[in-house]
């Protein structure tokens, strides 16, 4: 027998499904980017930090795109 889901609750999967895509992408971006980071931070960050984090990601892949990779003395 299936439940089916009240409005809160299905309100709430997409908002977790929502936040869970935008942490992917994120730890994708990282991945590519060779930029490292604590990943257990995206879990405490709120939708609109994550999405502004994700924006902060594409410019910053765009970037390499145009200028090429920075080299670092570290």
């Amino acid at each position: 027998m299936k439940k089916e889901l009240t409005h809160f609750e299905q309100e709430l999967l997409n908002k977790m499904n929502t936040k869970a895509m935008l942490i992917i992408q994120i730890e994708e971006w990282l991945q590519e980017l060779k930029l490292p980071m604590d990943k257990s931070v995206l879990y405490e960050m709120e939708e609109d930090h994550l999405t502004a984090f994700l924006e902060m990601l594409a410019s910053a892949k765009e970037n390499r795109k145009k200028y090429g990779k920075v080299e670092t003395n570290g």
